[in-house]
């Protein structure tokens, strides 16, 4: 690929076939009338253009580019990766660009997948660009403009973050939750007075139900330890962030507060695990330490006195022991 100038074959794809009196039509957006496409004429189209991207391709061109748009005669992309999947063994030299999907009209991680696995198949030449979507595609998809573009935000960090960080990884923003980013495979595991197990006898304290003001005092032992964390006069900032986190984890609470499931497939993690949890603990009592050595047999599990739920906060050693494990 030259470095001083760069040839690009783009394609939209329309759809040409249309009827003498298109043009009695406001437009070809969004409300143009669906039975005017014929699908055998639509898939000899399809099969056109493909042939004429590939010749792009064998005649030198740098870079083949398809985009995305929908309900409109304008193109037949609205799914540009299947474009490019099928590009994909035809072509041998040319950039597969896709110029591209809207992350607001799908999940991000799903994306993000999408696009490394075109990158995997291609050998390394797509090249992709992340559009925050026109008006026509938010009369076809249910995106609502106001929160759009914080939304992209979000979903384009999500993706660069399964992209470039080892994995797994969580995301917990104010459009989506992810527990489990870009899965690579978990070589040792460390977790601090986990959640998820149901232990009758010892319950998780249900925190929905509590009042807000009570529950800072529950999370530790020694709540100076928390309150020199604690700015002398909140900002909106601060308060933004912490009620961003209260959303999330109402949610999470809510729609999943304990999945029986759960503890049948946690025999499974056969990786070297740690536990920590303080003895302290009013939100998971550290008696489920027990439920949790009976499930995972192979996990160590450490507990420390004079600390409660977020040991790693009152207890320097419990930071220097999950650096030891893991390092």
């Amino acid at each position: 690929m030259s470095t001083a100038l760069r040839f690009n074959a783009m394609h939209f794809m329309p759809y040409v076939h249309l009827p003498p009196n298109y043009k009695d039509y406001p437009s070809g957006w969004v409300n143009f009338p669906n039975k005017y496409y014929d699908p055998k004429k639509g898939s000899q189209l399809y099969q056109r253009y493909l042939k004429e991207l590939v010749l792009a391709d064998q005649l030198g061109y740098d870079a083949l580019v398809v985009n995305e748009h929908h309900n409109t005669i304008y193109s037949m992309m609205a799914a540009p990766n299947l474009i490019a999947a099928a590009l994909v063994p035809q072509t041998t030299n040319a950039r597969i660009c896709v110029w591209g999907t809207p992350p607001n009209l799908m999940l991000p991680n799903r994306l993000a997948e999408e696009y490394a696995m075109l990158d995997v198949m291609s050998g390394g030449r797509l090249e992709v660009a992340f559009p925050l979507g026109t008006g026509m595609e938010y009369w076809a998809h249910p995106v609502n403009p106001a929160t759009a573009r914080d939304k992209f935000r979000e979903s384009l960090a999500i993706i660069l973050q399964a992209w470039k960080e080892d994995g797994p990884t969580t995301h917990y923003g104010t459009h989506y939750t992810y527990r489990f980013l870009n899965r690579h495979r978990v070589r040792k595991l460390a977790l601090i007075a986990p959640a998820g197990v149901i232990d009758p006898k010892h319950p998780t304290l249900d925190i929905l139900a509590l009042p807000g003001e009570q529950l800072p005092g529950l999370l530790v032992s020694n709540f100076e330890v928390l309150r020199r964390r604690l700015p002398a006069k909140p900002d909106l900032d601060f308060m933004g962030e912490r009620y961003r986190e209260a959303t999330t984890v109402t949610r999470l609470l809510w729609e999943h507060p304990a999945d029986p499931k759960f503890m049948r497939y946690l025999h499974r993690i056969t990786v070297p695990t740690l536990i920590l949890w303080g003895e302290d603990d009013k939100i998971i009592p550290v008696q489920q330490a027990e439920t949790w050595r009976r499930l995972v047999p192979t996990a160590e599990i450490r507990t420390y006195k004079g600390a409660g739920h977020l040991v790693h906060l009152e207890k320097p050693e419990a930071v220097e022991a999950v650096a030891n494990f893991l390092g």
